[in-house]
């Protein structure tokens, strides 16, 4: 008597869900010291005379109003661009 072999059937592979890769260590260490770094020259440019406000210059208007915008401005004088609340100093002109 023979006995007969059959070969296992082939097996449809899975397909492999899609995964985004994740970052390696040193790439998220780089990306913190940059973001540490951007935060360190942001605070020293918020405290630095370089962005201070030195002059400003009104054109336009009757004297009358220049005058009133120079006054209302002169407290912001050395004052950092950084630090500057714009929306405050629309309300105060």
């Amino acid at each position: 008597m023979s006995r007969a072999t059959t070969l296992p059937r082939a097996r449809k592979a899975k397909p492999k869900a899609h995964r985004l890769p994740l970052p390696s260590r040193g790439s998220i260490l780089v990306g913190l010291g940059l973001l540490a770094l951007g935060a360190g020259l942001y605070g020293v440019g918020r405290e630095t005379s370089a962005f201070a406000v030195r002059t400003v210059e009104v054109s336009g208007g009757s004297p009358v109003v220049r005058r009133q915008v120079q006054q209302a401005v002169a407290k912001l004088h050395g004052t950092s661009l950084l630090a500057l609340d714009g929306a405050a100093l629309v309300r105060t002109v």
